[in-house]
């Protein structure tokens, strides 16, 4: 972008205050496709020769090396936290087994995975239009695991009535429907809920579910790694009422 006229400058770009008004040349060149862009000015010449285009050509390419290098930093780490999760609920199930230590200690796990501060594991009782919080972590009264619930109301009612899973990255306090099991319950009602749906064998669901007081975004992998260890609770809990 040669020969930039002054009152063009926060028009064409508008990140660029009316202060840097002696601006003469923009060179403009994207990181690695859609990754980015990279922008040079210059009040010294009407623009860029040939040369100068060059180098920073290079210097893009260069950054999108980098940029490639630090994503496969972030993913080879992510992975290394995925197979570490599924090693230690792997050893404690097959180690000495108490449903009423490994329930609260995989939601204990995969609440620290996911950086949450509340989870519980739900299961369908009779007819199926009641649940029951047979597990959570610490921090949630234990008088929820006392009482039976509808699945005509809450969000985790929602998962159960619908049976699908349910993510909502921004809980809206105002939204009436935005609680978890019922309206007066002591649960903050903001940040990300996730609720996992899974029909056990046995003829009942259950809903493997997290709370997270702020808002959370998980990449694919992430979801990936909770939903099979949602998948391997299932099957520990067949096993459990199959004995």
């Amino acid at each position: 972008m040669d020969k930039l006229a002054v009152q063009d400058i926060e028009t064409a770009l508008p990140f660029y205050r009316g202060a840097e008004s002696y601006i003469k040349g923009v060179f403009i060149t994207p990181v690695g496709g859609d990754s980015g862009l990279l922008f040079v000015d210059t009040k010294v010449n009407w623009g860029f020769n040939d040369k100068q285009r060059k180098w920073i050509s290079e210097i893009a390419a260069l950054l999108n090396e980098l940029l490639h290098h630090e994503q496969r930093l972030v993913r080879e780490q992510n992975y290394a936290r995925i197979l570490k999760l599924w090693h230690q609920l792997d050893q404690m199930a097959f180690s000495e087994f108490s449903p009423d230590k490994y329930f609260p200690a995989t939601l204990a796990q995969c609440s620290r995975f996911l950086d949450v501060d509340y989870g519980f594991l739900a299961l369908t009782e009779g007819a199926g239009d009641r649940y029951r919080v047979i597990a959570t972590t610490d921090n949630v009264p234990q008088s929820f695991c006392e009482r039976s619930f509808s699945t005509e109301e809450g969000l985790v009612g929602w998962v159960f009535h619908d049976q699908k899973s349910l993510l909502i990255r921004r809980l809206k306090p105002q939204v009436e429907r935005h609680f978890l099991f019922f309206p007066k319950e002591k649960f903050p009602h903001q940040g990300t809920f996730w609720g996992i749906y899974n029909e056990v064998p046995v003829g009942q669901a259950m809903v493997l579910g997290f709370l997270s007081t702020q808002t959370r975004q998980w990449n694919l992998d992430e979801q990936y790694a909770i939903e099979r260890v949602a998948h391997f609770t299932n099957l520990i809990l067949e096993r459990v009422m199959l004995n």
